[in-house]
């Protein structure tokens, strides 16, 4: 499990546990002292800021090659642009542009606005489906950690109307914030491609308290395990095979338990099946998550989505722990 890659570095040398980890709509006790309790030092920080700087020099120089091959794929499969740029909050929420290579059709987002992509999203092109899968797509960032507007490790850099989104239903969410954001991180490692905003907050902060050298290295040579795997938009495990190698055990099932969000509703007869095949239709149109796509045909409230969802959570979490 992830917890044996972080250790607190207090006194007791205790490990923090998941279940330690604040996942409500408030500011907590919990919350202050995890903020209170980074002993990061400005050395520390400093070395990191160096060691980011020089591996991104080194990435950037030596993926010379991939980035003139995916920019001729690009441009033969859809023409220009061939880099896409977002408006990303960093460290304080101050925002910066973030850098991608275009995975997506052109203006995908004229009619949507900000969404998250979807599995077998029809916006991504082929080359975008690889280059995703991959995270090839993400390569472009190593201009952003030069600029040290990242860093190689932390949270993932939210979009700013996304982010308000989820301040509003989890005010915690903003304490993501306190670090530099990452290319990489315990969210993006462990969570799945479809984790909930609750869920990668708790991977997060669990990163913030703990952060260190050792743990960052640790992280990014699983990310370069992904990457050779491509499964950085897997819906499963990312780590199952190599895990499953280190301890000769199934961390994890394949194929997850836990009911989709349309069935738990369904069975406590809070919407009908006849109302969930039109949010479906619905939510297919604007690319948005079925629970939006629910509350906003009036199905629901956002009160009993949010109890719903915090409900399959617990399932997830149960069945992890299973698992492990």
């Amino acid at each position: 499990m992830f917890l044996k890659l972080v250790k607190n570095k207090g006194k007791n040398n205790k490990l923090i546990k998941e279940k330690d980890l604040p996942i409500l709509a408030k500011h907590t006790e919990q919350d202050r002292y995890i903020v209170k309790g980074l002993d990061f030092t400005v050395k520390e920080y400093a070395f990191k800021r160096i060691f980011d700087f020089s591996l991104a020099l080194i990435g950037l120089i030596f993926s010379i090659p991939i980035w003139i091959l995916v920019a001729i794929a690009i441009w033969l499969e859809d023409g220009r642009p061939i880099l896409y740029k977002q408006r990303r909050l960093g460290k304080h929420e101050r925002p910066f542009w973030l850098f991608k290579f275009r995975s997506m059709v052109k203006n995908a987002e004229d009619s949507t606005g900000p969404v998250w992509a979807m599995e077998n999203d029809p916006r991504v092109t082929k080359v975008g489906r690889f280059i995703r899968a991959t995270a090839i797509d993400e390569l472009p960032q190593l201009i952003n950690i030069l600029k040290g507007d990242i860093s190689f490790v932390g949270p993932r850099a939210e979009r700013p109307e996304l982010a308000a989104k989820f301040k509003r239903n989890i005010p915690a969410f903003a304490l993501r914030t306190i670090v530099k954001p990452g290319l990489t991180g315990i969210a993006q490692v462990y969570g799945r491609y479809d984790t909930p905003p609750q869920h990668k907050l708790r991977y997060d902060l669990i990163y913030i308290k703990n952060q260190s050298f050792i743990l960052d290295l640790k992280l990014i040579l699983l990310s370069f395990w992904i990457t050779f795997t491509g499964k950085w938009q897997s819906r499963e495990d990312k780590l199952g095979v190599l895990v499953r190698k280190k301890t000769a055990k199934t961390m994890q099932p394949s194929i997850s338990l836990v009911k989709p969000l349309g069935q738990l509703l369904i069975e406590a007869n809070v919407i009908t099946q006849e109302q969930l095949k039109e949010a479906l239709a619905y939510q297919r149109g604007l690319g948005i998550k079925i629970g939006e796509a629910l509350v906003k045909k009036g199905f629901l409230s956002n009160q009993v989505l949010n109890q719903f969802l915090q409900l399959q959570l617990i399932m997830r979490e149960q069945e992890y722990r299973t698992g492990a």
